[in-house]
């Protein structure tokens, strides 16, 4: 949900802040005798969360969300503290230290509160009904979120990272209002969980044939073209924006806008030239100074972003930036339960025992540690890394010394960043990784958050499934079908998992049928898109909204306030649009009028707000773009070796077109299958909508025709 102004929700928040935080201190002899009741113990320590686990030791007598946590709270009659965060969040550490692990604010929190600590990559629909509250209450939300909440879950205050004092300030002034003006605090709660509520209601209507000349403009209003990016600072990738741009057809200024935000951010310190892949965002509007924690979903989305422009710009340096992140996510995420592989982590942390980014520091004397003196000096210029000292800020913590972040942007690849000696500048680095990778890894780790969430790992389905596709790489190719397969491991009698012990929520649902999808068109395999179809017939009887796209949950949940539909983008897509995307994806290949149908009313949920909001609904459009296009396949005829030439010819197109093995697929009632079925030659046909092209019978008529194939499409 998008920042609210209501001005009635902001003064109602205010209130008791500014009218009970000027009393005196309060005498403790006159609280209800309930609210002195502390829960018996911090009681994380059974859970498996990495990021509950790290706080259970916290004086804190944290709960795990659930039942328990609010009968203690009604029994006792306070309100509950709910904190969500996640394991590789630099500022939930900041604040642990700070205030968690304190015990004068321990001592203030069990008293007066019940705790509950939520990890929101294991409950995302716990993050995104408290963070919608805090957006409604005009603040900027964030982790580590810390909201107040009644022992009926409605919230009246809320907040992001807190300093001990003003915590403490804050809390005693919460007690005050509790107990003092109850009444006023629960029309607050009240109203806010109105507001929340009225505010998950939309109506359909078609999203306006204006769109992309309003996303156009939006685009072009909020870029920097001094240092490329939608956006000023802090500096996020934009990953599900760029691949929006780049599949459209029009649009020459923003594609550049695309084509140089992708350069520079492989330039820039958010990406990890040693060990590839990137980091959360740029603090600065420069790039230089990243957040340093590295999110699967990133670097999965990211993936797919430099493989389409890669090829659609016949770049290497792009399409080896995207296979870097492949590598990667095999090299350091990959997770296994004895010898079994069963997925890939969530993230590495941004903090590491030396101190913030020390992990990934270099200058001309470490450089030389592995490099002759001659090669390190032109690296370090290059990468423009100098001689710097550590400092500590005011929590003691060590911040990240900027001049040890390689940043090639500053000095090497500052001007005509896109010319041919700049391409070959950034490859020719390559010769010098392995030996900096197998240096550094002697250095102590960032710590791993090894949770395998579906929705995550569908996203890295795709990015594997695109890496294969395009690069035709056997190791990528691997990594496709065997993801793929543990993915679908997951999906069980009574549903689909998110985690072994966790239901799956729509935004699983939605990531793994697109990445289902994106396998099929990478392997072939009609098994595929069989099960693709089972995950979302499940989806649409289980989370389908009456008025249109679907909730996050399911409806069995007495611990939630609301059931809350997600139809934006934020740092992950849209679950809501991602089953979009993937619906569209179903019907091009099977031709299923239903699949078409519920993608249409998902999309359509946002049509009356869709060119104000546009910058937040890449994969929205996405959808809403490959439905105008309508059906874009390309079905192999034949069989042998002269076939599988035509069917890796045909996959390595960023047009993204559905290629279909009629040898595999011919036994499938599939209706773009019929007039094929007959044909015997080896002969590769293109068809955008209703128009088919001449067929091909070589690799070299198929690069011609991929050549052309934008001529034929509408957007």
């Amino acid at each position: 949900m998008p920042i609210v102004r209501n001005k009635y929700l902001l003064v109602c928040l205010l209130f008791f802040l500014t009218n009970c935080s000027a009393q005196n201190d309060y005498d403790n002899n006159k609280q209800k005798k309930n609210s002195q009741m502390q829960t018996s113990k911090n009681e994380l320590a059974q859970e498996s969360s990495p990021y509950l686990l790290q706080h259970k030791n916290n004086p804190v007598h944290w709960q795990p969300w659930g039942e328990k946590a609010f009968h203690m709270a009604k029994k006792r009659d306070v309100p509950i503290i709910v904190s969500i965060g996640y394991s590789t969040c630099h500022w939930c550490h900041v604040m642990e230290h700070e205030v968690f692990e304190d015990q004068e604010a321990a001592e203030m929190m069990n008293k007066w509160f019940v705790c509950v600590k939520v990890d929101r990559e294991e409950r995302p629909e716990v993050d995104d009904i408290y963070m919608s509250a805090v957006h409604a209450m005009n603040q900027r939300g964030g982790w580590p979120l810390n909201v107040i909440i009644t022992p009926e879950g409605k919230p009246f205050f809320g907040g992001t990272f807190f300093p001990k004092e003003q915590w403490m300030k804050l809390l005693k002034a919460i007690h005050d209002a509790w107990t003092t003006e109850r009444k006023k605090v629960d029309e607050i709660a009240n109203g806010l969980t109105k507001f929340l509520q009225e505010n998950e209601e939309q109506t359909q209507s078609e999203i306006p044939v204006s769109i992309w000349e309003d996303l156009q403009k939006n685009l072009r209003t909020y870029y920097d073209e001094k240092d490329p990016a939608w956006g000023r600072a802090p500096k996020f990738p934009s990953a599900q924006m760029l691949r929006l741009v780049l599949l459209l057809k029009e649009g020459k200024e923003v594609k550049q806008q695309a084509l140089d935000i992708l350069t520079t951010m492989q330039d820039s310190g958010l990406h990890d030239l040693v060990g590839g892949g990137f980091h959360r965002y740029s603090t600065d509007k420069i790039w230089r100074v990243p957040h340093f924690e590295k999110m699967l979903y990133d670097n999965a989305l990211l993936a797919v972003a430099y493989f389409i422009a890669g090829d659609q710009y016949k770049r290497n340096d792009l399409t080896r930036t995207g296979e870097r992140i492949l590598d990667y996510m095999l090299r350091d995420l990959r997770v296994k339960s004895g010898e079994k592989f069963i997925g890939y982590a969530c993230a590495e942390d941004a903090d590491d025992p030396n101190g913030e980014g020390s992990f990934y520091a270099w200058n001309k004397e470490l450089l030389s540690q592995v490099l002759s003196d001659k090669e390190a000096q032109a690296l370090a210029e290059d990468w423009n890394v100098t001689k710097g000292e550590v400092h500590k800020n005011d929590f003691g913590h060590k911040e990240p010394v900027t001049s040890h972040i390689p940043f090639p942007r500053g000095s090497s690849l500052k001007e005509d960043f896109h010319s041919p000696e700049s391409i070959a500048k950034r490859l020719s680095w390559e010769q010098h990784y392995a030996a900096l990778l197998k240096k550094r890894e002697e250095r102590p780790r960032p710590h791993l958050d090894d949770k395998v969430l579906t929705s995550w790992n569908g996203l890295a389905l795709s990015a594997f499934a695109h890496g294969a596709r395009l690069t035709q790489k056997q190791k990528y190719i691997t990594a496709t079908r065997e993801l793929a397969s543990v993915l679908l491991g997951r999906h069980k009698k009574d549903g689909l998992l998110r985690l072994p012990h966790i239901a799956a929520f729509i935004n699983d649902y939605g990531f793994l049928l697109c990445g289902l999808m994106d396998a099929f068109d990478a392997l072939g395999d009609v098994d595929l898109v069989l099960s693709a179809e089972k995950i979302a017939i499940e989806a649409s009887e289980n989370f389908a909204h009456k008025g249109g796209g679907f909730y996050s949950t399911v409806d069995n949940r007495d611990d939630l306030i609301m059931r809350s539909r997600i139809l934006y983008d934020n740092a992950y897509p849209s679950g809501n649009s991602a089953m979009a995307l993937g619906l569209v994806r179903l019907w091009n290949v099977t031709g299923n009028e239903k699949f078409k149908a519920t993608a249409r009313a998902s999309i359509e949920v946002l049509g009356k707000s869709a060119s104000k909001i546009c910058i937040s609904l890449g994969t929205l459009l996405t959808a809403h773009l490959a439905l105008q296009r309508g059906e874009m396949t390309i079905v192999i005829t034949g069989a042998g070796e002269e076939k599988e030439a035509l069917l890796k010819a045909c996959r390595k197109n960023h047009y993204l077109a559905t290629v279909i093995d009629l040898e595999k697929t011919k036994k499938q009632k599939w209706k773009i299958l019929e007039a094929y079925k007959d044909i015997r030659k080896t002969t590769a046909v293109f068809c955008v909508g209703k128009t088919c092209l001449q067929p091909a019978t070589t690799e070299k008529e198929i690069e011609k025709l991929l050549t052309e194939y934008s001529k034929f499409l509408r957007y």
